[in-house]
C-alpha cells in the first residue's frame, strides 16, 4: 500500500464532486441525451459510494446528480446523510419529481445542504414543451413542501435554487421566473446556457454566439430579470450570450471531478454521457464525440485515479494556462491549447 501512503501525503482538497446516482430518468427533454434511444440506465451501487468514505473529508461540495432525476434513487436520503455526516454540503438538481411532503420531509431529516429544480419555463405551456411530461408544479409545489417541513419541525432547509436553461423558446419568460421563484420562497435562480446540442433544431433554439454580438432583445430580457432579483430579494447568476474562451471552464477540472453511475471518474459530467458515443454541434459544427474516462472505482481507489499519470497530464495543461494566464510563469512561456475532450465544448468558450 506504498502508492495508496504517498497519494494520501499528497492530500488534495477538492471544491467539488458531482456523483451520479442514478442516469435514470423519465422525461425526455430535447435538450438531453435521454431524448435518444440508446442511453445507459444504472443506479450507483452503494458499494461504490461507501468506498469514497475515506475521503469525503477532503471534498467541500458534493452533488448527488449526473444525467439522471435523483429522486428515482431508491436510496437518496441515506446518501444524503452519508455524505453529508462526513463533513461534506450535499444536495441534488433535481425535476422535482415525485416529491412529495413526505419525501420532502425525508429529503430534511437526511439534511440536504441545497437543492435545485430545473424549470424549463414560467408557464405550463412553455414548460411542458422543454420538459416533456412533468410540471412547473412540481418544482413550485416542491419548494413550498421543503419549506413547509423545516419550518413545522424547526429543522435547518437547504439553500433552495431554480435553474432554468436560455432557449429561445423560454427566454423571454425569464423575468417572470425571477417572480414565481421570489413567490415560492427560493433563495436563488440560476440562468444557464445548453452545453449539449444534439441536432440543428436545438442549434437553432441556443440564444448565446460564438462569434459576433448576442441580440439586443435578450441582453435587454436579462437586464430585465436582474433588476427584478434585486428588486425581490432572489439571487441571479446570469450565464454569458458571447462566446469568449477562457483559462479553465467554471466546471474547474483542477478542483473537483465527476463519477457516473458506473463508478467511472472524470474531470466533468460533460465527459461521461450516457451513450458510449454520439454527435453533437459545436458553434454549428457537428463533432464525434466519445465517452471518457480516467479509471473506475470499481477494484480501484479514487485517489490513485486522480494520481495516474494521464490524469494529471490533464489537468497539467489546464494549470499551464491558468498560471500564464495570471502570469505567474514567463511571457514567453507557451500558452498551451485546452486538452482535446476540452475543445469542442461550449464551456471552454465561458458559456
Amino acid at each position: 500500500m506504498n502508492w495508496l501512503r504517498r497519494l494520501s501525503s499528497l492530500r488534495p482538497k477538492f471544491f467539488a464532486w458531482q456523483i451520479e446516482v442514478t442516469s435514470r430518468c423519465g422525461l425526455r427533454c430535447p435538450s438531453c441525451f435521454h431524448r435518444e434511444r440508446g442511453t445507459m440506465r444504472r443506479d450507483l451501487s452503494w458499494e461504490l459510494l461507501k468506498g469514497l468514505e475515506p475521503y469525503l473529508g477532503r471534498v467541500d461540495n458534493v452533488i448527488l446528480q449526473g444525467w439522471g432525476e435523483p429522486l428515482l434513487y431508491p436510496r437518496l436520503c441515506e446518501a444524503l446523510e452519508f455524505v453529508g455526516s462526513r463533513g461534506s454540503r450535499t444536495g441534488f438538481v433535481s425535476s422535482g419529481y415525485c416529491l412529495d411532503e413526505s419525501l420532502a420531509r425525508d429529503v430534511i431529516r437526511a439534511g440536504a445542504s441545497f437543492i435545485s429544480f430545473s424549470l424549463g419555463g414560467a408557464h405550463e405551456e412553455t414548460h411542458r414543451l422543454l420538459r416533456p411530461g412533468s410540471s412547473p408544479e412540481w418544482v413550485l409545489n416542491g419548494i413550498t413542501y421543503l419549506r413547509g417541513v423545516a419550518a413545522e419541525g424547526n429543522l435547518s432547509r437547504p439553500e433552495l435554487e431554480i435553474t432554468y436553461m436560455l432557449q429561445r423558446q423560454n427566454i423571454q419568460e425569464l423575468p417572470e421566473v425571477v417572480d414565481l421563484a421570489a413567490d415560492a420562497g427560493a433563495d436563488t435562480v440560476v440562468a444557464i446556457n445548453p452545453t449539449y446540442i444534439g441536432n440543428m433544431e436545438q442549434e437553432a433554439q441556443r440564444c448565446f454566439v460564438c462569434s459576433g454580438m448576442p441580440e439586443e432583445d435578450h441582453k435587454a430580457l436579462l437586464r430585465e430579470a436582474d433588476q427584478r432579483a434585486r428588486a425581490n430579494g432572489v439571487r441571479l447568476r446570469l450565464p454569458a450570450l458571447r462566446g469568449e474562451e477562457v483559462l479553465v471552464c467554471e466546471e474547474d477540472p483542477l478542483r473537483c471531478l465527476f463519477i457516473d453511475a458506473d463508478g467511472e471518474v472524470a474531470p466533468c459530467v460533460n465527459m461521461l454521457p450516457p451513450k458510449e458515443r454520439y454527435s453533437h454541434l459545436f458553434c454549428g459544427t457537428e463533432v464525434e464525440g466519445r465517452r471518457r474516462g480516467f479509471g473506475n472505482l470499481a477494484g480501484n481507489d479514487l485517489l490513485r485515479i486522480w494520481g495516474s499519470s494521464e490524469y494529471r497530464a490533464f489537468r497539467r495543461v489546464l494549470n499551464q494556462r491558468r498560471l500564464v494566464g495570471v502570469k505567474e510563469l514567463p511571457q514567453g512561456e507557451e500558452f498551451p491549447d485546452p486538452p482535446h475532450p476540452c475543445r469542442d465544448c461550449h464551456k471552454m468558450l465561458g458559456l
